[in-house]
């Protein structure tokens, strides 16, 4: 009851997300032409969204992995949570000026003190979701169903940002895709999977990992991404620093998933 319960959830999540970016997508007042465009304009997204998708085959099929899991995560994740994030932020920030009053610091501040906080939340609870469903709760499918649940956030954001660009002024479309694509590399997709990764290792309690850096992994994607969109990313390298800092502990993450040859006990349900 309760699998098929949350089967039932998720399906309808990710019905009313392809119902709700597609009528969004359909509402725009442009010209064919100008359609056409915006739809060529979401092919540069591949510069990205290829090598991560080729890296999660790869790994998949290396750590014997079904990779009908990626496309099922990455399609989860972009129409399950995108519109709950959207929604979530909104009475988020609703609430904390309803708490501080609206205010020009509060206004600077908003997407670092209400994104980090509902977007990494629904993220991971759509990949623990989708790991209880199918009964995987290692930490080789914690890397794979993660980052293919963040990817696919990432690429429905994206696409949002490109939409409301358009809306704004069609010929700063490209320079926005462009911007989108540049932060790619330590965007959602990583943030999840470490998430993932970090949670399914302290609830298997396995041990073949220091607790420090299993804490570490938990603070750093609400952390990066609270600074990320915070107004300290408008000094100079930030961004950079955080990109490399971030594809570090993937790595770190790798290393470990790799060198973990014993099976991780199973969570009891």
């Amino acid at each position: 009851m309760k699998r098929n319960s949350l089967l039932f959830f998720i399906l309808l999540s990710i019905a009313i997300g392809v119902e709700y970016e597609f009528n969004d997508l359909g509402g725009l007042e442009l010209s064919t032409g100008n359609y056409l465009e915006l739809l060529v304009t979401f092919f540069l997204l591949g510069i990205y969204i290829l090598p991560i998708c080729y890296l999660l085959v790869k790994y998949a099929g290396r750590w014997k992995i079904p990779k009908y899991i990626i496309p099922l995560s990455i399609v989860s994740g972009a129409y399950a949570t995108g519109w709950l994030a959207g929604y979530g932020n909104d009475y988020l920030l609703e609430g904390l000026k309803h708490v501080f009053g609206s205010s020009k610091a509060l206004e600077d501040w908003s997407a670092a003190l209400t994104a980090p906080f509902v977007e990494e939340a629904l993220k991971l609870c759509c990949g623990l979701v989708i790991l209880y469903l199918l009964n995987r709760r290692n930490v080789q499918s914690a890397f794979i169903v993660g980052a293919s649940v963040g990817l696919g956030f990432q690429i429905i954001e994206d696409i949002s940002y490109i939409v409301m660009e358009a809306q704004e002024s069609f010929q700063t479309v490209v320079p926005k895709t462009l911007e989108r694509i540049s932060g790619s590399i330590s965007s959602h997709w990583s943030l999840t999977c470490i998430f993932s990764v970090a949670v399914i290792c302290l609830l298997s309690k396995n041990q073949s990992i220091q607790k420090k850096t299993v804490r570490l992994w938990l603070v750093t994607p609400i952390l990066f991404h609270f600074i990320w969109n915070s107004p300290i990313n408008d000094l100079p390298l930030v961004s950079a620093v955080l990109s490399a800092f971030t594809i570090m502990i993937v790595i770190q993450i790798i290393k470990f998933v790799e060198a973990d040859q014993r099976k991780i006990p199973q969570i009891k349900n």
